[in-house]
Order: C-alpha cells, then structure tokens, then sequence
C-alpha cells in the first residue's frame, strides 16, 4: 500500500512538471510575439511622427507668402 501511494504522489510530479514546462514554452513564445509586436509598434509610431511632421511643415509653407505668390505650384509630394 505505501508504494502505491509513493508511485501515485511521483507519478502526480511527473504530471505536473510537464504541465509546467510546457506552460513555460508557451509563455516564453507568447512573449517573443509580443515583443515583434511591440517593436513593429515602435516602428509605425516613427514613421507616423515623420508624417505628422511633413504634414505640419506643408500646412506652415501653405500660410506662406511664397506658396501664395507661387500660385500653389510646389510639386506635389510623393504618394500624397
């Protein structure tokens, strides 16, 4: 009876170990998605901020005397 009760609480170790290791490798996958995630994010904010920027420099050359006297012929930006 004693090594029955042994093999039942080894055997519940085993189980649990193995739970825990793959919880551990889902965890740790889960995180490195994440962190492409957080970085693609960084990405887009730097390329929004440079639009932002470009889209504020041309509304301050648009207040301009010299979009005005040029009869609004500055080339027109790529992919606007």
């Amino acid at each position: 009876m004693h090594k029955k009760a042994m093999l039942a609480v080894a055997v519940t170790v085993v189980v649990l170990f193995a739970a825990m290791t793959v919880q551990r490798h889902e965890i740790k996958t889960q995180l490195e998605v994440y962190g492409q995630r957080y970085e693609n994010a960084e990405q887009d904010l730097d390329a929004e901020k440079d639009r932002t920027g470009k889209i504020d420099d041309e509304a301050e050359y648009i207040k301009t005397d010299e979009y005005v006297e040029g009869g609004c012929k500055r080339p027109a930006r790529a992919g606007a």
